[in-house]
């Protein structure tokens, strides 16, 4: 099973994921012996632990880790799975309006 170039989803991470769980995803051990370097990413509805978050930073693989607010955020600004419920209009004045002639 190839897997690099691709990003896990874990869900139910109730206390977030820690270091040994991201390590372990990010080198491909947990989702399947692949040879090629594990995956490229993890996204979560959860958190990440601070060493999880300490550890990307310093492996020399790029690789992202998105958070629940991240993903819900993403989701937002690029209209995934979100429904527009109310539109507010925003007014300005036209200072041209009361320009004396």
């Amino acid at each position: 099973m190839k897997i690099r170039d691709s990003v896990a989803f874990v869900t139910g991470a109730n206390r977030g994921i820690g270091l040994a769980f991201a390590q372990e995803l990010l080198a491909g051990k947990i989702v399947g012996k692949t040879g090629d370097g594990g995956i490229d990413g993890i996204m979560t509805t959860s958190s990440f632990s601070p060493d999880a978050l300490e550890y990307v930073q310093k492996i020399e693989k790029r690789s992202s880790l998105i958070n629940g607010q991240q993903l819900a955020d993403l989701m937002i600004d690029h209209d995934i799975g979100v429904n527009v419920i109310q539109t507010y209009r925003v007014r300005r004045l036209d200072s041209d309006y009361f320009d004396e002639a």
